[in-house]
C-alpha cells in the first residue's frame, strides 16, 4: 500500500511516494533518477512523515542537486562515451563492453608501469560499483566505464590499484591514494554525477 504527496525543499516541490513495509525495521529514503522521493516506513510504527521529511530537508536538497546536475549514461537517444554524448543509434551494449575492455587494458598497462603496481587479472562485468578488487588481486570494472571522461577512468583504475597495497579504506589507503592521485576527493565527487543503467 502506498500514498503520494509532495514536500517543499529549497523552493522546490518534490513528489514523494510513501510505502508501509511490514519487513522494514527503520525508515528508508531514496531519491530516484527521475527526482521522485521514495519513503519506506515500518508498517508497525506510527511515523509523522511531514516532520520526518522536514528534518531530512538538507539531505533531500543535497541529493536533489546531485541528481539534477548528473549525467545519465543512457539518456534517451543519446549515449555517453568518454564524457561526451553520442547518438545512440547503432550503439549496443556489446559495443560499450568492448570499448571499456579496450580502454581498461591500455590504461592498466600504462598505470601499473608508472606506479609499479601489479595485479593478476581484470574482467569487465555488470556491477553496481564502478570497480572493485578481490583478495586474489583480480580487478573488476563496470562495463559502462568507457562512458566516463578520461581523467575519471584513470581515477577509478588508480583507486583499485591502490587497493592492491591496502585492501580497505583506512587512513593508510587514503594516504597512498593521495600520493598517486592528489585530487582524489574531487574525482570521487565528480564520479557521483554519473548515473549508470
Amino acid at each position: 500500500m502506498s500514498e503520494s504527496s509532495t514536500v517543499q525543499v529549497g523552493g522546490r516541490e518534490i513528489p514523494y511516494v510513501l510505502t508501509k513495509n511490514p519487513n522494514a525495521k527503520s525508515v528508508q529514503l531514496k531519491l530516484t533518477a527521475d527526482l521522485q522521493l521514495e519513503v519506506s516506513v515500518p508498517s508497525r510504527e506510527t511515523i509523522d512523515v511531514p516532520t520526518l521529511l522536514r528534518r531530512k530537508k538538507q539531505w533531500i536538497e543535497k541529493k536533489y542537486d546531485q541528481i539534477a546536475n548528473s549525467k545519465r549514461i543512457f539518456d534517451g537517444k543519446r549515449i555517453l562515451f568518454r564524457g561526451e554524448y553520442l547518438e545512440r543509434e547503432g550503439v549496443s551494449k556489446e559495443w560499450m563492453w568492448n570499448e571499456t575492455e579496450e580502454v581498461v587494458r591500455k590504461k592498466l598497462r600504462m598505470l601499473t608501469k608508472r606506479f609499479q603496481l601489479t595485479f593478476n587479472d581484470f574482467i569487465i562485468k555488470k556491477t553496481r560499483k564502478w570497480a572493485y578488487c578481490t583478495r586474489d588481486r583480480r580487478l573488476v570494472f563496470n562495463w559502462q566505464l568507457a562512458a566516463l571522461p578520461d581523467d575519471l577512468v584513470d581515477y577509478v583504475i588508480l583507486h583499485e590499484l591502490a587497493h592492491l597495497r591496502e585492501f580497505n579504506h583506512s587512513r593508510r589507503f587514503k594516504y597512498l591514494l593521495a600520493s598517486i592521485c592528489p585530487d582524489f576527493r574531487e574525482k570521487e565527487n565528480m564520479l557521483k554525477r554519473f548515473i549508470t543503467e
